[in-house]
């Protein structure tokens, strides 16, 4: 058996709440866990093959409560130095910049590592097309949309695979049986409908078009069939610059709904708070960079607003 010391680099801006060190022993594994502001620290102790298979589920339980992987800064055997790229096991361990810089916790200080929470992800992760799920490629294919392999396709593209991805979490969580029932579920099942609706009408979609207008964007893309009330026929017709803005804001949208649904699906309750401030602040982005004239949620981003009337950009 060995010691084993990760030091991950995190957000620190957005870790405001440290955590402080957890000890546990999951499957004759010892290990402690630690956020200290900069860093996520993991020390464990036991055979090199299982503690792997540990830091994997560790790494991957964090980035779905904070939206992208730490980065491993030092990595240590019994002392002696190793090669931390050993660590990118998978390339989506390697989080793209979009999702690094955009990516919000959701969980606030209930951030999980338990040798209970570890087993039920290790659990639920696994359950495949063997056992007639398709919990793992659900999951891995929100971290590979997440990653820098996925940085330069083309948005409307990325969108559409995230709507495919909601449109699977939809059926195997929740037994939907169509694409508008899908989008639909997991988004009043995961968001504040009222918020994201209110969003959607910033780009002049009724609110009652919400669910068609993502799945027949999922379906016109998906099948390359045009398609009326579809998200990109309300992107040619919006005036600029708004319409540059809508494929990110529904991206960005869907992604958080995937997230959460999965947290939920282990146990997990992300923080009705800070969720609801993401949408403010998504929205308020929209509103403040398209100069649309309606006041921001945000009291810091209505101070903005009256900085910029004043000719003062703060982006």
């Amino acid at each position: 058996m060995s010691d084993f010391v990760i030091v991950f680099s995190t957000k620190s801006i957005f870790n405001r709440d440290d955590m402080p060190k957890h000890c546990d022993t999951f499957q004759n594994i010892v290990y402690s866990v630690e956020l200290d502001h900069e860093n996520f620290i993991l020390e464990l102790h036991g055979e090199k093959e299982a503690v792997i298979e540990l830091v994997r589920n560790i790494w991957e339980l964090a980035s779905l409560y904070d939206g992208y992987f730490y980065k491993p800064e030092n990595y240590t055997i019994d002392g002696n130095i190793q090669n931390f790229d050993d660590l990118y096991f998978l390339s989506f361990y390697r989080t793209g910049k979009i999702w690094t810089n955009f990516a919000r916790n959701l969980v606030g200080k209930n951030r999980d590592f338990s040798a209970k929470k570890i087993q039920t992800y290790k659990e639920f992760h696994s359950r495949d097309r063997e056992v007639g799920e398709l919990n793992k490629t659900l999951i891995n294919s929100l971290f590979y949309l997440q990653s820098e392999k996925y940085d330069g396709i083309n948005v409307n593209h990325r969108l559409s695979l995230f709507l495919n991805l909601c449109d699977g979490l939809a059926i195997n969580f929740y037994g939907s049986n169509n694409v508008n029932s899908s989008m639909s579920k997991i988004l009043k099942k995961t968001l504040a409908s009222e918020k994201v609706k209110y969003g959607a009408s910033l780009f002049g979609i009724p609110k009652e078009r919400l669910y068609s207008a993502l799945s027949n964007e999922r379906n016109e893309i998906g099948h390359y069939i045009i398609k009326a009330g579809s998200l990109s026929e309300y992107e040619m017709n919006a005036p600029e610059p708004i319409k540059h803005y809508l494929y990110f804001y529904f991206t960005y949208i869907v992604e958080l709904a995937a997230r959460i649904a999965i947290l939920k699906e282990i146990g997990c309750e992300c923080d009705k708070d800070i969720v609801d401030d993401v949408l403010d602040n998504v929205n308020d982005w929209v509103i403040y960079n398209c100069n649309i004239v309606v006041e921001c949620a945000k009291d810091i981003n209505k101070l903005k607003q009256r900085l910029k009337k004043m000719g003062i950009d703060m982006r």
